[in-house]
């Protein structure tokens, strides 16, 4: 006998619900939609999501999504932790606009289709498949990126190697992911005060928390983790 297919949705189905949920409200005015957790999981980001008008945060975490399709107009931060992505071509459609990407606990290899999202200030990553340094570079070319998370990649867990592991690994991993990306001031959840860093210096002095940093597993504080 064959698996059993897991029924799902997509999202103009559980905007229909959303609506009739919500009678006294026009979803062109909605300025944050959650649509996370859904049951039976959403699969596509069908074309509804774009007549969202004046919607700035969309919360589609924790679903069945495997890839990026249609987002709100004026969408500034996108919670998509918790799916099934494995890559983020399209969210150049939303580059004029996003702010913020959470998106840990992926199957992400790639940062390439982030380039062109310029605005991008909050990225976090973690618990996804990156594992080259050259896609830390890749972040090094958004001029406002400053709070990033890559917990649990590969990428930091081999720059930790090379550092010596313990301590100074974590000491050279930050160095070298604040070498290359000159604007950051929070990386896994650990805010830096001072200092360039890099593989022949220190990273300045670091400490817990700070900005919009993450836990440390990736994913919002503990009253927001829903959108991780």
């Amino acid at each position: 006998m064959g698996q059993k297919k897991v029924p799902t949705q997509n999202a103009n189905q559980a905007l229909a619900e959303w609506a009739k949920a919500h009678s006294d409200t026009r979803l062109e005015e909605v300025e944050e939609m959650s649509l996370q957790f859904q049951a039976p999981p959403i699969k596509q980001m069908t074309e509804r999501l774009a007549q969202l008008a004046s919607c700035k945060k969309l919360s589609i975490s924790t679903n069945n999504i495997e890839e990026i399709g249609f987002l709100p107009p004026r969408i500034e931060i996108l919670a998509i932790g918790r799916n099934l992505l494995k890559r983020l071509d399209k969210i150049d459609r939303a580059a004029a606009t996003l702010q913020q990407l959470w998106m840990s606990y992926n199957a992400v290899k790639t940062f390439a289709p982030l380039v062109q999202c310029k605005r991008l200030r909050v990225l976090y990553a973690a618990w996804n498949l990156i594992d080259k340094v050259s896609e830390i570079d890749r972040l090094g070319t958004l001029p406002n990126l400053e709070d990033l998370n890559l917990t649990g990649n590969a990428v930091r867990i081999d720059l930790e190697k090379k550092g010596g592991g313990g301590p100074a690994g974590i000491k050279y991993y930050q160095g070298e992911v604040r070498r290359r990306i000159k604007s950051l001031k929070v990386l896994d959840g650990h805010a830096f005060t001072g200092g360039e860093g890099g593989a022949d210096g220190g990273t300045g002095s670091v400490s817990a928390g700070g900005g919009t940093a993450a836990a440390s597993d990736g994913s919002r504080p503990e009253s927001a983790r829903e959108d991780a």
